[in-house]
């Protein structure tokens, strides 16, 4: 599993041109989307690949009604197209996370996932400020 080949062919093939694959030395891949960015990981030992973008920052208040909507909304990943929400602590973001078993993933399968991935972060950006923006 080439986490780098998967990432050029589907740059080459799928990304806008206001979109770029970046490498950073600290989360491995970055796909550079114009709302955002989503980092791309993998862990060979385990042969899997993770998907990660925050999508927002936490208010300092009614934090609570947002963690319960967001615990509510990601039960068995059905509204969040088996994505799962997080959080980062750090830089006080809630993150949308997904893990894939990467060992004889093809570049379809690949493309499919992160496609699903990006829709539901963008979705889920717009959500989250709609409805916990103050």
């Amino acid at each position: 599993m080439d986490l780098e080949l998967l990432l050029k062919t589907y740059s080459q093939d799928v990304l806008k041109h206001d979109q770029a694959l970046l490498y950073d030395s600290t989360y491995g891949s970055v796909l550079d989307l114009n709302d955002g960015e989503i980092k791309c990981h993998i862990e060979p030992a385990e042969a899997q690949i993770y998907f990660y973008a925050p999508i927002f920052e936490i208010p300092a208040k009614s934090r609570e009604k947002l963690f319960k909507s967001l615990l509510t909304n990601q039960l068995f990943g059905k509204l969040t197209g088996q994505s799962y929400f997080g959080l980062d602590e750090k830089n006080n973001h809630v993150i949308l996370f997904r893990v894939l078993e990467g060992e004889n993933i093809t570049q379809n399968a690949f493309n499919g996932y992160l496609n699903s991935f990006i829709e539901a972060c963008l979705l889920w950006k717009a959500a989250l400020r709609e409805t916990h923006s103050s």
